[in-house]
């Protein structure tokens, strides 16, 4: 709730069997920074959620559309696991 001013760059973003990224369920949020992040999952892009503003976005093309009409998220990608953590993963 009223989240303010907040920077979320540069980061490895996962998301389990829920298959939700972000979940921010608040309208009142102001000057938050999302960019550069990459996120992945054990499935397509087109399965992955994100809430953000009380919207729900499915699918990152969606959300990145959704998110760059507040020039957020411009620079970041979704890749299907993360190549730097397969071994992990496994």
């Amino acid at each position: 709730y009223d989240t303010r001013n907040n920077v979320i760059t540069n980061n490895q973003i996962y998301a389990s069997n829920s298959s939700i990224f972000i979940s921010n369920n608040f309208n009142k949020n102001t000057g938050n920074k999302l960019d550069y992040n990459h996120y992945y999952g054990e499935f397509d892009q087109t399965n992955g959620l994100w809430q953000w503003k009380r919207k729900t976005y499915k699918g990152f093309t969606s959300y990145q559309a959704g998110m760059n009409q507040e020039g957020n998220e411009q620079h970041s990608v979704f890749s299907k696991s993360s190549p730097s953590f397969k071994i992990i993963l496994k």
